[in-house]
């Protein structure tokens, strides 16, 4: 004998609650995010942490070791604010690819999605205690600064 459908849907929706509170099935991941998309991510060996803003001026974090990226939404910024951060991204130089030999493990990566396109900029820092910002050089400190500004 088969049973409708419609005697599973509390039983349903309780798993589908239960998931939802448990964090299942929400991840959001930096493709997900609407464009333009900004990103600012620092690693260190196996951990990173990760910043963006969003084409919505949606505010993305995510820190972590060994992990895949999971962001989570931290707010908003003003118009101006994101207009000023992508006037940042259009001053960075063409050639910024360092790799994490080169660096001594400390990378930085800032890139930007438009009309489906990425472009990322990757430059050495010298991680200093508890200072992030360490050995950046501009125009990437004072990008930096910008995004650290509105987390």
């Amino acid at each position: 004998m088969t049973r409708p459908l419609a005697a599973f849907g509390n039983h349903m929706l309780s798993a589908a609650l239960i998931s939802t509170l448990l964090g299942c099935g929400s991840e959001t991941k930096l493709e997900d995010l609407a464009e333009p998309v900004v990103w600012w991510e620092r690693s260190s060996g196996l951990c990173s942490s990760f910043v963006a803003i969003d084409g919505n001026r949606t505010v993305w974090e995510d820190r972590g070791c060994e992990t895949p990226i999971d962001l989570e939404r931290h707010g908003e910024v003003a118009a101006d604010t994101q207009a000023a951060i992508a006037t940042r991204f259009d001053s960075l130089p063409i050639n910024a690819m360092a790799t994490r030999s080169e660096c001594g493990g400390e990378l930085h990566t800032f890139g930007r999605r438009r009309s489906g396109q990425s472009t990322t900029w990757t430059v050495c820092g010298s991680r200093s205690g508890s200072d992030e910002l360490a050995g950046l050089q501009e125009p990437f400190l004072g990008l930096a600064l910008a995004i650290v500004a509105v987390r």
